[in-house]
C-alpha cells in the first residue's frame, strides 16, 4: 500500500497593525511615540518586519479625535 503525502500551501501570516491615536502632532509626541516603539522592541517586535504602526493625530483639535479614530478603524 502506497500512501501519498499532500502539500498544502501555507497562507502568508498576516503583519498585526496597531493604530497610535495622539492629540498632538508627531513632533511633540515623539518622546512618547518612541517609548511606544522601544517597549514593542523590548517584546519582540519590530516595526516594518512584524508589526506595522499606523500613526494618527489630532493636532491639537481634540473635536477631531472621533473622526482620526474612525479613520483607524476603517484601516482593519
Amino acid at each position: 500500500m502506497v500512501c501519498g503525502a499532500r502539500a498544502q500551501a501555507q497562507q502568508p501570516a498576516k503583519t498585526p497593525r496597531i493604530g497610535f491615536l495622539t492629540g498632538v502632532d508627531r513632533a511633540t509626541g515623539s518622546a512618547r511615540f518612541q517609548e511606544f516603539r522601544r517597549a514593542l522592541r523590548e517584546l519582540g517586535y519590530t516595526e516594518g518586519q512584524d508589526v506595522e504602526i499606523e500613526y494618527r493625530n489630532s493636532e491639537g483639535k481634540f473635536d477631531r479625535v472621533p473622526e482620526t479614530a474612525a479613520e483607524l478603524v476603517r484601516l482593519k
